[in-house]
This record gives C-alpha cells, structure tokens and sequence, in this order.
C-alpha cells in the first residue's frame, strides 16, 4: 500500500515523533506477589488472603486488576500484537476486536529505525 508522505510528515509531526509507527500492545497481567492473592472457588477469581473475606455477602466485590497493580501485587507487561502506520488505524483495530485483549490495549507510537524508516520516507 503505497502512502503519501505529506500525510506522513503530518503525522510525524502531530507525534512529535521521526518516521512514527504505531504498536497495537495488548496487556498481560502478572502476579509477582502471589503469597498475597489465593484462588476463591466461591468467587471463581483471584482474591487477597481468603482469611480476610467473606464472598457471600450481596455489597462484595472481588479484587480488580487496578487495585492488584496498586498494591503491587501485580504488574502489566505489554505485548506487542501489530504494527500501523497510523494511531487512528490501530485504534480502530483494538476497538474492533477489544475482546482478543481482556486485560486491555493501548496504540503506542514509536520512531521507525533503519530500512523500515527509509521505506516510510519514500512513501512504500
């Protein structure tokens, strides 16, 4: 697919980036801490030390993935799934098909190094 470089410099531009491109990233979160979490058959969900709740009660709520990463308990490592030539682009994709990333997914914009920044000079 051949581009047209103006857009191209428009898009480096409003980046504030060289030859960007744009990494769909899809999360994967990780438990470091796992002495802290435990697996609830009740809540059928990681939840802290089973000690300290109870998951019958109507007003329970499990633990979220933000507060396992609050706590530190857990850490996001990100994944990168595809590459775009634009964020408007990768966004559409990750909005199309959210649900391959239950963990979430962000578009993030990087300068292109080497061969592949002097093809998107030259416009593919």
């Amino acid at each position: 697919m051949k581009t047209n470089s103006l857009d191209r410099q428009e898009t480096a531009h409003n980046e504030a980036t060289r030859d960007p491109i744009f990494l769909l990233q899809a999360a994967d979160i990780v438990i470091v801490e796992r002495d802290q979490v435990e697996y609830c058959d009740a809540c059928e969900r990681l939840c802290l030390s089973l000690s300290e709740h109870d998951c019958s009660g109507d007003d329970y709520e499990p633990i979220s993935n933000q507060e396992l990463i609050y706590r530190g308990i857990a850490e996001v490592y990100w994944r990168t799934e595809y590459v775009f030539l634009s964020r408007e682009e990768g966004e559409r994709y990750g909005k199309a098909k959210h649900y391959h990333y239950p963990d979430g997914w962000r578009v993030y914009c990087i300068p292109a190094m080497g061969d592949l920044a002097n093809l998107l000079g030259r416009g593919l």
